[in-house]
């Protein structure tokens, strides 16, 4: 049978999401478009293209089913010579939680989340446009120079929020998070996954003081059931 419109497919993803889970909402995202590294002589610095896309996109698209992805891809490199140029790529973020004392903090997805239950990561989510107020198009180039300094900054506090939400460390507890990357993991059949920027934070919490934290109930505790 043909495969449904994509439109179509988005919006019949979204009910069956909604159906099983429902704390979800469609909250805008940044959309990777491309990224590239520049050498400035004394360091290499990361460059990002950036674009507007929404939660509700990312799993009709990046989270389809199998066939639907690849025919999206297939598509995006046809017509636009892109294979993503069909596909939500909402950018996320994930760090590495280092305590005072050496240790790795891991996070177990719950069942309660949408993707990758059961799983362990470091706290993650997405950068806001929307508390970062650049989901209006910029009317000019000195209002997109502004907006592009905004959303520097939520990239890099998203990280920080994510894991004061999810692991309930105070921020003042956490130092300014350093990229180390980018990632999107590909499955077993070479579809590309949702691209993540890559953190390390340091907490001045040792081990012990981070799981008295965690275990007192954090903002966001639903989307994790243990702390390794």
């Amino acid at each position: 049978p043909p495969l449904p419109h994509p439109q179509d497919a988005i919006d019949a993803s979204w009910r069956a999401a909604l159906e099983s889970n429902g704390r979800l909402f469609d909250g805008s995202k940044f959309r990777l478009a491309a990224l590239a590294c520049a050498d400035e002589g004394d360091g290499a610095r990361l460059v990002l293209r950036l674009g507007m896309t929404g939660y509700k996109e990312y799993l009709g698209t990046n989270q389809a089913p199998r066939e639907q992805r690849l025919r999206l891809a297939a598509d995006g490199e046809r017509l636009h010579g892109d294979a993503g140029a069909f596909l939500s790529n909402a950018l996320g973020c994930e760090t590495v939680l280092v305590t005072a004392d050496g240790q790795i903090a891991l996070l177990r997805r719950s069942s309660a989340v949408a993707t990758h239950g059961g799983l362990f990561n470091g706290p993650s989510g997405h950068p806001e446009p929307s508390r970062a107020r650049v989901e209006e198009e910029p009317d000019c180039a000195a209002a997109a120079e502004a907006a592009a300094r905004l959303a520097v900054e939520e990239l890099f506090d998203s990280v920080t929020q994510e894991t004061h939400e999810e692991t309930n460390v105070p921020r003042a507890a956490l130092l300014p998070p350093r990229c180390i990357g980018c990632m999107a993991a590909a499955d077993e059949h070479g579809c590309v996954g949702k691209p993540d920027l890559l953190f390390v934070t340091r907490t001045t919490l040792d081990a012990a003081a981070v799981r008295a934290a965690y275990e007192q109930g954090a903002a966001e505790g639903w989307e994790s059931d243990r702390l390794a």
